[in-house]
C-alpha cells in the first residue's frame, strides 16, 4: 500500500503527520513516567535560575546607578575642589547630578570639618534639602525645596550631626575608591538603605571631605515579591554577617537578625551554605525541616572586595508536587486526544487541499494544449479559490498591463524631471531665504549689543563681557564722565553733543590698546576695563587717556569745541561685587577736585 501511493501528495502528508505525532508523543509520555521526579527538580531548578537572573540584573542596575555618579567625577576632577568650597555651585552640582540619576534618594558633601549639605527625595517624591546650621558638625535643618535646592520652608531640625563619626564616612577616608557602606537605617534619615561614599582630595592631595549618596531597599523589596515561585516561597538577601538585608515576607523585619524563633527554616539551610564559596552554578537542594520537604537554591552577589549579599531561594516541594502530577495526567490525556484529532483533521485537510490543485493542474493542461479558453472556475472562498480566480484573469489583462506599464513609465520619468527641477528651485530659494536670515541676524545681534550712537558696547553687553574677563585675572574698572556736557548741549545743540560722544568714543578707542574692553553705559557716562597685565601702571594709562581727550576737540565748520573726562578708577577681583560703586565713588571724587582729573580708590 505505501509502494503504491508514495506519489500521491494527500497519502505522504496524512502519513507524515501520523508519525510525527507518534514521535512526538511517546516519548513525552515515557519521560513522564519515567523520570518525573528530576523533571520537577529541574523546572524548579530552572524557575530559580530564571528568578535569579532576573534579581541580579536588578542588583547591578540598583548598584551601577550609583557608581556611574563617581565614573563621571573622573572627567570632573578638576573642577571638584572648587565646587565644593562653593556652597552654590555644590548645590547646584547635587541637583545637577539626581535630575539625571532617578533611583538615587539622597546625594551629599560632608566637609573635613562636618558641615554637611544634601539635596535628595522623601518616600514621596519631594524634593528635602539637609544643610548644616554653620560652617562644622553641629545642628542641621531640612527644608522642603524645588528640583534644584532652592527652598527656605523648615521641615525639620537635628540638635547636633556628625557625619565624621558615620560609618560611610570612617570606610570612605581608608580607600581611593567609593567604598559601600553596610546596609543599615539610613545615612542620613531613619529609611532603610545604603551608601556608597568616596573621599575628595585636592590637587595636593589635601583631604576635603567625603562624597556619599544613599539608595532605599524597598524596590527590592518590590523586586523580590514579584519573583517568588509559589504561595509559600521565599526570596531573601542575606548579609555575610547573617543579616536579613530584604525579603519577600513580609513578615520578616528588615535587618532581623538569624538564630530567632522567626526563622527556623532558614536558620538550618544558612548553617549549610553560609561558609560556601561564591560559584557561577546553581544547584537545588533539598531539605527535609520540620516534617516537610525544602527545596532550595542560592547564588553570592558580590558587593566590592570580600563583601557578598547571598541570595536565597526557599520553597516548599508541596507547592509543586500536586501541580505537577495533575499537570503530568492532563499531558498524556492531552497527548492521546491529539494524535487522533491530528489523524482525522490531518485526512480532512488533505482532501481539501487536493482536490482545487487537481482542478488546477487539469487547467494548465488544456491551456498548455492551445485551448486558450480553458478557466478552472473553482467557486471558494478561500486562498485556493482566490489562486483559481487570479489564473483566470492572468492571460487576459497580461497585455493591457504592459501596455500599461510602458504608459507609467513614461509619466514616471516626466515626474522625476519636474520633481528635481522643482528641487532645484527649493534649494535655491532655501540658500537665498538663509543668506537673508544670516544678514538680519547679524544686524539684530548688533542692534542688541551695540549703541548705535557711538557704535561702541552698550551697558548689557558691557557688564556682561566685563562678568566674563573679570572671573578669569584681575584688572581696572574705569568709569568715565565728559565734563560739562550739557553745557555742551546747551550751547551748540543736541546734533552737535551726539558728534561730541561720537568723537569721545573715537579718541579713546585710539588711545586703548586692543584687549582694552570699553563701552557706553549712560547719556555721556563710559566704562572701561582693562587687566593688570595690559595696564601694569593704572596712574600714567589714566592720565595718557586725559590727555588724548583734552587734546582732540571736535572741529566742525572750523570750530574747535573742545571737552574733557573725569576718571573714577577702581581695582576688580572676581569676589568684589561692588567694584562699580567704588569706581563711580571716585568718579565723584575727580568731578568735585574740579573735573579733568582721574581719582583712584587706594
Amino acid at each position: 500500500m505505501v509502494m503504491l501511493n508514495t506519489k500521491n501528495l494527500g497519502f505522504r502528508i496524512q502519513l507524515t503527520l501520523s508519525i510525527f505525532v507518534l514521535l512526538t508523543a511517546l516519548p513525552i509520555g515515557m519521560m513522564w513516567y519515567s523520570s518525573s521526579e528530576q523533571i520537577l527538580q529541574n523546572s524548579v531548578q530552572q524557575l530559580f535560575r530564571q528568578s535569579n537572573q532576573v534579581i541580579t540584573s536588578h542588583l547591578d542596575d540598583f548598584f551601577d546607578e550609583a557608581h556611574l555618579v563617581y565614573q563621571h567625577q573622573i572627567t570632573e576632577q578638576q573642577l571638584l575642589p572648587k565646587v565644593v568650597n562653593q556652597r552654590d555651585d555644590l548645590l547646584k552640582y547635587l541637583a545637577n547630578v539626581l535630575a539625571h540619576h532617578d533611583d538615587i534618594d539622597y546625594f551629599y558633601f560632608a566637609s573635613a570639618e562636618g558641615h554637611l549639605l544634601s539635596l535628595g527625595r522623601d518616600e514621596f517624591g519631594n524634593f528635602v534639602r539637609i544643610e548644616s546650621d554653620s560652617n562644622k558638625a553641629g545642628s542641621t535643618t531640612s527644608y522642603s525645596t524645588d528640583s534644584k535646592g532652592d527652598g527656605i520652608e523648615v521641615i525639620n531640625t537635628n540638635a547636633h550631626f556628625d557625619p565624621r563619626t558615620r560609618q560611610w564616612f570612617q570606610r570612605a577616608l581608608k580607600s581611593k575608591e567609593p567604598v559601600w557602606s553596610d546596609i543599615y537605617p539610613g545615612a542620613i534619615e531613619n529609611v532603610l538603605g545604603v551608601s556608597l561614599a568616596k573621599a575628595q582630595y585636592d590637587e595636593n592631595g589635601n583631604f576635603l571631605g567625603v562624597w556619599g549618596l544613599d539608595l532605599t531597599l524597598s524596590t527590592l523589596e518590590h523586586e523580590l515579591q514579584k519573583n517568588v515561585l509559589s504561595p509559600n516561597s521565599r526570596i531573601l538577601l542575606i548579609s555575610d554577617h547573617g543579616t536579613i538585608v530584604a525579603s519577600s515576607d513580609k513578615s520578616f523585619p528588615a535587618l532581623m537578625e538569624l538564630d530567632t524563633p522567626l526563622t527556623p527554616v532558614v536558620n538550618i539551610i544558612w548553617d549549610n551554605i553560609s561558609n560556601t564559596q561564591p560559584s557561577d552554578t546553581m544547584a537545588v537542594t533539598q531539605y527535609p525541616i520540620l516534617g516537610g520537604n525544602w527545596m532550595t537554591a542560592h547564588t553570592k552577589y558580590q558587593l566590592g572586595s570580600n563583601r557578598y549579599l547571598t541570595i536565597l531561594f526557599i520553597s516548599p516541594i508541596c507547592d509543586f508536587i500536586g501541580e505537577f502530577i495533575s499537570t503530568k495526567y492532563y499531558a498524556v490525556l492531552f497527548t492521546l486526544m491529539l494524535m487522533v484529532a491530528a489523524m482525522y483533521f490531518g485526512s480532512q485537510g488533505t482532501r481539501y487541499i487536493l482536490i482545487p490543485i487537481n482542478q488546477l493542474q487539469a487547467t494548465v493542461k488544456r491551456i498548455t494544449l492551445g485551448k486558450w479558453n480553458a478557466r478552472t472556475q473553482l467557486d471558494r472562498e478561500d486562498e485556493l479559490g482566490d489562486l483559481s480566480r487570479s489564473f483566470d484573469h492572468m492571460a487576459e489583462h497580461l497585455q493591457v498591463t504592459i501596455c500599461q506599464l510602458k504608459e507609467e513609465q513614461k509619466e514616471t520619468t516626466r515626474l522625476n524631471n519636474l520633481l528635481a527641477y522643482n528641487n532645484q528651485e527649493l534649494e535655491r530659494k532655501v540658500s537665498e531665504r538663509t543668506a537673508e536670515l544670516e544678514n538680519a541676524n547679524s544686524k539684530l545681534q548688533q542692534l542688541a549689543n551695540f549703541d548705535p550712537l557711538t557704535q561702541v558696547a552698550n551697558r548689557r553687553h558691557f557688564w556682561q563681557l566685563f562678568e566674563q574677563k573679570n572671573q578669569q585675572s584681575p584688572g581696572w574698572l574705569l568709569v568715565l564722565d565728559i565734563d560739562n556736557f550739557k553745557s555742551i548741549n546747551d550751547a551748540h545743540g543736541h546734533l552737535i553733543g551726539d558728534r561730541v560722544l561720537q568723537q569721545f568714543c573715537s579718541v579713546c578707542q585710539s588711545c586703548l590698546g586692543p584687549d582694552a574692553l570699553f563701552g557706553r553705559i549712560g547719556g555721556e557716562e563710559f566704562a572701561l576695563y582693562i587687566t593688570v597685565a595690559d595696564a601694569p601702571n593704572i596712574k600714567e594709562y589714566a592720565e595718557k587717556l586725559l590727555r588724548c581727550v583734552r587734546n582732540t576737540p571736535l572741529t566742525i565748520d572750523d570750530i574747535n569745541i573742545s571737552f574733557t573726562v573725569s576718571i573714577g578708577v577702581a581695582q576688580t577681583s572676581p569676589e568684589n561685587k561692588n567694584v562699580y560703586a567704588e569706581a563711580d565713588k571716585m568718579l565723584f571724587k575727580a568731578k568735585a577736585s574740579g573735573k579733568d582729573c582721574v581719582s583712584f580708590l587706594v
